[in-house]
């Protein structure tokens, strides 16, 4: 949803940048179901979402190491901002 808030123009937002999964990245399986979702492409987008991300499962064991970590605010701020360009 990210993605798309750029291109409609968002300019600025707070996220936790070791959440922000690069567009790319995400399964195309998953990205359809997530796009008729938020463009209300079907009816049963719901549904089919939530029956999707019911079955699956977190492995906490390859969770990534947070970036910013030891960061002061403000270089974590400039990470923000220059992602988001």
């Amino acid at each position: 949803m990210l993605y798309y808030c750029v291109q409609a123009g968002l300019d600025m937002a707070i996220v936790n940048a070791i959440h922000v999964q690069p567009y790319a990245e995400i399964d195309t399986e998953e990205r359809n179901l997530c796009e008729d979702l938020i463009f209300n492409r079907r009816p049963d987008a719901l549904q089919l979402f939530i029956e999707h991300f019911e079955t699956v499962t977190v492995s906490t064991e390859s969770a990534v190491a947070d970036p910013t970590e030891g960061m002061t605010p403000e270089q974590k701020i400039a990470l923000v901002h220059l992602a988001s360009s």
